[in-house]
């Protein structure tokens, strides 16, 4: 199956669950382009993927299709993985970005409070 062919089949709601396998909730680092995370094993450079994710605190659910970009070993024996965005529907990376946005506003708010109280 082409990408173009998954594509049209997620959108429509034609693949089944067989046409993929489900993993535990993990969590990740996420950008509007991709994701990286850590896993026990391997994925094949190249590999298409179906991603789901959800966006906590706010319990947006969305579905990607992303491509392993890259997959290296990393010193505790897991793989670093990178995961490179293919197919994210426009209000899905709208709904990403403004959440990227908002975490990383509430990092710097922090931040600022813990560097005021260390003055104070």
């Amino acid at each position: 199956m082409t990408l173009l062919e998954r594509v049209v089949a997620l959108e429509s709601g034609a693949m089944s669950t067989s046409d993929y396998r489900e993993h535990e909730p993990t969590m990740v680092s996420l950008s509007g382009g991709g994701i990286g995370l850590e896993a026990p094993s391997p994925l094949d450079h190249d590999a298409l993927l179906v991603i789901d994710l959800v966006l906590l605190p706010s319990n947006r659910s969305m579905r990607a299709i992303g491509r392993v970009v890259e997959c290296r070993q990393d010193d505790t024996g897991g793989y670093a993985i990178a995961i490179e965005f293919e197919h994210v529907r426009e209000d899905d990376r709208d709904a990403l970005i403004q959440h990227i946005v908002r975490k990383q506003s509430a990092a710097l708010r922090e931040g600022r409070r813990e560097r005021s109280e260390n003055v104070a």
